[in-house]
């Protein structure tokens, strides 16, 4: 399970596709008051991993002792940055932390993509990969893909492979929240080309995932008895991740602010995740009206990506837009 910290909303950059949105309120995660979160929420915290996360998380002043702080009481601990920042790198604070830096292409494409291309954000980047393979820091690098970098994305597996120490290369597509747009994102089908291209060219191990393959389905219907009601589990319903915002107010997803489901100020994390508004997302199910309903893959996706759901549909159990069986895209 995972528990992604958000220690402020603010970023150092302004990128296009940044799924938290532009109005980033100017609120950093207060130190002392998640101290006390910690101590109360011991047992259950242990069952978690720690993304520490924001906007830009490295702008936290008190980065390091939250983290520092934070480790006795979970599982592990990852920090999700954009690597403009590197200067907090090295190996006595950081040495059993891993750490996911966004890249988002070749170092044109990448500053086109994050800097408006009127900064040189990928040398900033790039240090900071580079540090952290020399200080042995565990590390993965994220790549976000739209219709913007997409055809770039094909030259980047000799460039990843360069990279000292990758322990994996994360590829995701865009999402049509915050600053992205329905536009802007890729369709499942030039999306699965990616990952079969991929899968063939890169040197490095890759984490990836295709959209919407119906013959891979097929294939997996017919070796499994799915006769028993559906486990299938979605993003978003609060067994498998939630997110803290700076505030300490508890949401199931960053697509899923407009559900907030307590504060962990005044409400342990227990309480909250087993709340009446969390027992929406945590036996989330599709409308028996939805086209997902009548679907035989409902066992596999369970109607897919709940803000997709909310985002699209501006409801919850309508099923995931992308999906070529709703024919919305």
């Amino acid at each position: 399970m995972q528990l992604y910290l958000l220690l402020t909303e603010r970023c150092n950059l302004s990128c296009p596709s940044c799924i938290r949105g532009k109005k980033k309120k100017n609120v950093y995660l207060d130190a002392a008051a998640w101290m006390s979160v910690l101590k109360r929420n011991a047992a259950a915290f242990r069952d978690y991993q720690l993304l520490v996360t924001g906007g830009e998380p490295t702008l936290h002043p008190q980065m390091t002792e939250i983290i520092r702080a934070s480790r006795p009481f979970f599982r592990s601990i990852s920090i999700n940055t954009n690597g403009v920042i590197g200067t907090w790198v090295n190996a006595s604070d950081f040495s059993d932390i891993h750490v996911q830096v966004s890249l988002d292409g070749t170092p044109e494409m990448h500053n086109r993509m994050r800097g408006d291309g009127r900064q040189d954000v990928f040398s900033c980047v790039n240090q900071t990969i580079e540090k952290l393979g020399e200080c042995h820091i565990s590390y993965n690098i994220s790549t976000t893909v739209n219709v913007q970098n997409y055809d770039n994305i094909f030259q980047m597996p000799g460039f990843i492979a360069r990279y000292f120490n990758l322990r994996y290369w994360k590829i995701s597509p865009e999402l049509p929240f915050g600053c992205s747009s329905d536009e802007k994102i890729l369709r499942p089908l030039p999306w699965n080309q990616l990952i079969d291209f991929l899968l063939d060219h890169a040197r490095v191990r890759l984490k990836v995932r295709k959209l919407f393959d119906f013959a891979l389905a097929d294939r997996f219907l017919a070796t499994h008895d799915l006769s028993e009601p559906s486990k299938t589990r979605n993003c978003g319903d609060v067994v498998n991740k939630v997110y803290v915002y700076p505030d300490l107010t508890v949401y199931p997803c960053t697509c899923l602010t407009d559900f907030p489901l307590g504060n962990l100020k005044t409400q342990s994390l227990m309480a909250i995740v087993h709340s009446a508004r969390a027992e929406i997302f945590r036996n989330y199910t599709v409308k028996e009206d939805s086209v997902c309903a009548a679907c035989k893959y409902l066992p596999i996706c369970n109607g897919g990506c709940i803000g997709m759901s909310y985002h699209h549909f501006k409801e919850l159990g309508r099923g995931d837009f992308r999906c070529p069986k709703l024919g919305k895209l």
